[in-house]
């Protein structure tokens, strides 16, 4: 294992008015940006003694994932981490956004800029953070995260919701499709759930999953 760490701290700052509750990993939808243009993936942000997300380094290594681990891999976010050092942790909940995003490019016009850095038009909180350290693994690079700024942009209470959850679970799923057939075994368990305790745009977003699914045997 490298390793190359930049004066990493503990910060206090507290996450929970962006939606980042209590230790543990929160589902959210990254952005980076490069010469390419706009990179958003989803990712789970780690925030336990300190913050950070695990990525991996190339697309090939898909197939080196470890059944059960919690890492959605992606690897223009690594490059863009590492060139670039800056993220954007966007706090969402459009379930097309975390399908779509799992395997392709969003639209341009899904974005906005804000102290010139994009973000997803619809997010309830968005986060800034620079990369403040980083550990190397084989396959996948922790970048440790330093907290720049952070805005409320919807201020509505979201209860919770089963069919979401599901489908972000499968969407997970889906991007392990070739090492994994767990996305087929819970599919018939977690779609019916999902239809009958998710709004238009979940079925929507499901109903489009199972197409990059298919693509992505």
């Amino acid at each position: 294992m490298s390793f190359w760490l930049m004066g990493v701290i503990k910060f206090k700052e507290d996450l929970e008015r962006f939606g980042i509750y209590g230790r543990g990993i929160t589902e959210v939808i990254s952005t980076t940006i490069s010469k390419r243009g706009i990179n958003a993936a989803p990712i789970g942000l780690i925030n336990k003694d300190l913050t950070y997300v695990e990525v991996f380094k190339e697309r090939n290594q898909i197939g080196d994932l470890v059944q059960g681990k919690s890492k959605i891999f992606t690897c223009h976010t690594y490059e863009n981490l590492f060139k670039d050092g800056n993220i954007g942790i966007n706090v969402t909940y459009n379930p097309l956004f975390f399908v779509e995003s799992a395997f392709n490019d969003l639209k341009e016009e899904d974005y906005f800029f804000l102290d010139d850095f994009p973000f997803l038009k619809d997010s309830h909180a968005i986060i800034k953070f620079e990369v403040d350290g980083i550990t190397e693994e084989k396959h996948f690079c922790r970048f440790y995260l330093k907290f720049s700024w952070g805005k409320v942009l919807k201020r509505e209470v979201i209860g919770i919701n089963r069919g979401f959850n599901l489908l972000l679970e499968l969407t997970i799923l889906a991007t392990r499709r070739r090492i994994t057939n767990r996305y087929d075994e819970l599919y018939p368990f977690y779609s019916p759930i999902i239809k009958n305790c998710g709004d238009e745009r979940m079925i929507k977003a499901l109903e489009r999953l199972n197409k990059l699914a298919d693509s992505s045997k």
